[in-house]
């Protein structure tokens, strides 16, 4: 059960950091038009969202031992 959690909680840690970098490529090579005030909010909710993940990964492996 646990080990199952955990891995979930990997897939989505994967998969926000992707767009985490997605992003970052965004800061960099920024596109006409692009929506600054949005991109920004994005990104600071995915940063967030990040470190809950990492808790609750963390919380896992503590059960574990």
């Amino acid at each position: 059960q646990i080990e199952r959690e955990i891995g979930e909680l990997e897939k989505k840690i994967g998969s926000i950091e992707g767009e985490i970098a997605e992003l970052e490529l965004c800061f960099q090579n920024p596109a006409t038009g692009t929506d600054w005030e949005t991109t920004h909010r994005r990104y600071a909710e995915l940063k967030v969202a990040l470190e809950n993940l990492y808790q609750d990964l963390a919380t896992r492996w503590e059960l574990i031992g």
